[in-house]
């Protein structure tokens, strides 16, 4: 929309402008010189409300995700004045945009000639304060780019939330009967815990297996391996090894969060690893150190690199303690299982969300 005042103007950017210097640093505020630059017109700044924010995004070309990269936010106003406004009243107009193009559309902006929340003798610049039109372009853009990137479609609820007098868009995400879900036609993500991360080959082939299960009218597998006979066969690698059964003979159930190694195996000096999600059973082989995510690389390190000595367990029957740590706000466990034919299974990085039965009197949350 053109100011009604050709002499001056509003610029207001609907999405995060990507802006270098000369040395390819991203620069985190607009000044009169750099806006003039970045508009391409004889364009000046009266007066501007900014912030900054770091972002993530997608390369279209090389098909990678982009590093995190400083931008000026969303919602920032410039009060900009000057012979240049007619060039970039028609650059507002045709769509184009601002700044590093980029495949996720960074740039945008549109003109408006009245400055929102601003007073004559406000400061010049500011913090920006979020306001209801932001939030509900920010609602339209994100359903639209969620609609156009992920297949098949999807229905979220978009809403807005009111926190410490700032406007926060809450993404409620349901499970969804069509898994799995694609985003940007090839990249697959499964959740875990508090980490979101690119699905690896037997996670996609779960997912597969799921959603065939349920086509099929299938009641749902509770663990993605027979647990009675407590066996599975590779799907890649070296012959099939024997794995732990979900619930040991001694009818104590594992705990419902973390991780366990069920099985580890060297080839051509590089240790290959089982993981079992304690969440919901599923097994994920071939985990190395470096392609493991957070939790799993914790405990893959802690297998490696400490060698689990009794002394160090603290026992309430079958059951041990052996590593008490907060990570951020949560307290984690590292839990030891003794089974009766003296072998011992390992829990790594339970929550107390995951602690039930036995496990209470045992960690001390009863």
């Amino acid at each position: 929309m053109v100011a009604a005042t050709p002499q001056k103007a509003l610029l207001i950017l609907t999405s995060d402008l990507l802006v270098r210097d000369e040395e390819l640093r991203w620069r985190t505020a607009l000044d009169d010189t750099v806006l003039r630059e970045v508009v391409g017109a004889d364009i000046r700044l009266q007066r501007s409300l900014q912030d900054n924010v770091m972002v993530h995004g997608f390369n279209g070309t090389s098909r990678l995700w982009r590093m995190p990269a400083a931008a000026i936010r969303r919602g920032s106003v410039f009060e900009v004045s000057g012979a240049g406004l007619a060039k970039l009243a028609q650059r507002a107009a045709s769509g184009q945009w601002l700044g590093e193009r980029t495949h996720e559309g960074f740039g945008r902006f549109r003109l408006d000639a009245k400055l929102p929340g601003v007073t004559g003798d406000a400061s010049p610049h500011g913090k920006l304060s979020p306001t209801a039109d932001v939030a509900e372009e920010a609602i339209a853009e994100l359903k639209a780019e969620i609609g156009r990137l992920i297949t098949p479609p999807i229905e979220l609820t978009v809403d807005t939330l009111q926190s410490d007098g700032k406007s926060v868009v809450r993404i409620v995400v349901p499970r969804g009967d069509s898994i799995p879900y694609v985003l940007q036609g090839s990249h697959i993500y499964v959740r875990q815990e508090s980490e979101t991360s690119l699905a690896l080959r037997d996670e996609i082939v779960q997912l597969v297996r799921r959603a065939l299960e349920g086509s099929r009218k299938s009641p749902p597998a509770t663990a993605e391996v027979v647990a009675g006979a407590g066996t599975q066969t590779a799907e890649s690698g070296p012959a099939a090894v024997a794995v732990p059964p979900a619930v040991p003979p001694n009818g104590v159930e594992p705990p419902r969060t973390g991780v366990e190694i069920v099985q580890t195996e060297e080839r051509k000096g590089v240790l290959y690893h089982t993981m079992r999600d304690l969440r919901n059973g599923s097994q994920v082989q071939n985990v190395t150190r470096s392609s493991a995510r957070r939790l799993w690389q914790y405990a893959i390190s802690r297998k490696e690199k400490h060698q689990l000595e009794l002394g160090e367990i603290v026992w309430t029957g079958d059951l041990g303690l052996w590593r008490k740590y907060q990570q951020g706000r949560r307290m984690r466990f590292d839990l030891v299982q003794r089974l009766p034919d003296g072998s011992l299974r390992v829990y790594y990085g339970v929550t107390e969300e995951g602690i039930h039965g036995p496990w209470k009197a045992l960690v001390g949350s009863e």
